[in-house]
């Protein structure tokens, strides 16, 4: 198995309809190169952080009201 390690940051809204997707493609990926993923949603109002939890990706909730794109990246 190789040793290289990557970390993903993924600023999330609502990425419920191609959320699934990634989550496999990047279990995929896990096989190859162990990955941590970080999640930051700003208060996605469908399934969002509840994937990536399940996924057991760290996650990190930013309120809608104090989400301002450049500040979150």
């Amino acid at each position: 198995m190789n040793n290289l390690k990557v970390s993903i940051c993924v600023p999330t809204y609502n990425a419920n309809s191609i959320w699934q997707d990634w989550i496999c493609r990047v279990a995929e990926q896990d096989k190859v190169i162990s990955c941590q993923v970080f999640v930051i949603d700003s208060s996605s109002e469908d399934l969002t952080v509840a994937l990536a939890q399940t996924a057991g990706f760290n996650t990190h909730l930013i309120p809608k009201s104090e989400f301002n794109h450049g500040g979150t990246r």
